[in-house]
């Protein structure tokens, strides 16, 4: 077997049932992947609440937008129609 060289990837030795050389760390390493996951789950949930806020804080804030944006349209559409009922009453000297 040839020496390693210095920057050389670690390689764990397995004996020939297939056992790692470290496998009493197994057990501390799936309980960190466990604990790892359970916080990843926990955080998920945090943020699907929050988004779900989120979404209907925005629903909230168009649609007063556009309330306020209707009753404005609204107010320019009778404006003009007005202005151009005047007009036409102007225009055939019924004014």
């Amino acid at each position: 077997m040839a020496t390693p060289h210095k920057h050389a990837p670690h390689v764990e030795v397995i004996d020939r049932h297939g056992a790692s050389a470290q496998h009493s760390n197994l057990p501390i390493k799936v309980a960190v992947l466990e604990t790892n996951v359970d916080r990843l789950q926990i955080e998920m949930n945090e943020l699907k609440t929050e988004f779900r806020e989120f979404r209907k804080e925005m629903r909230a804030e168009i649609m007063a937008i556009r309330t306020h944006d209707f009753r404005l349209l609204f107010g320019a559409i009778i404006t003009v129609a007005i202005g151009v009922a005047a007009l036409m009453a102007k225009g055939f000297h019924w004014i």
